[in-house]
């Protein structure tokens, strides 16, 4: 397990790096959870990110939101809550920008 903590925007890239040498480290017997605040907005299933997200995401895709699904898809990970139904008031968190 490790814990690495979501950077503003200009050190995404870094972020990114460190997470993909974590998750380079995996044992391919392993099942690899990533868990956390992105910062992202994933919106709905596009057909650029096969697998990835699906048919329940909501919303517009930001920035944050297209580099996390890029590294799902390069991952071969999946953004778990847009492949279950939710109620409106479980989708959005009106906090966050």
């Amino acid at each position: 397990m490790r814990q690495l903590q979501t950077p503003p925007l200009k050190k995404v890239d870094e972020f990114y790096a460190e997470l993909q040498c974590t998750i380079s480290r995996v044992n391919n017997n392993d099942i690899i959870v990533v868990m956390g605040d992105f910062n992202a907005k994933i919106g709905q299933m596009h057909e650029d990110a096969p697998g990835a997200v699906g048919k329940y995401g909501f919303g517009q895709r930001n920035e944050r939101g297209d580099r996390l699904v890029s590294f799902c898809c390069m991952n071969e990970l999946y953004v778990a809550n847009t492949f279950f139904s939710q109620t409106k008031t479980n989708r959005l968190d009106l906090g966050g920008t």
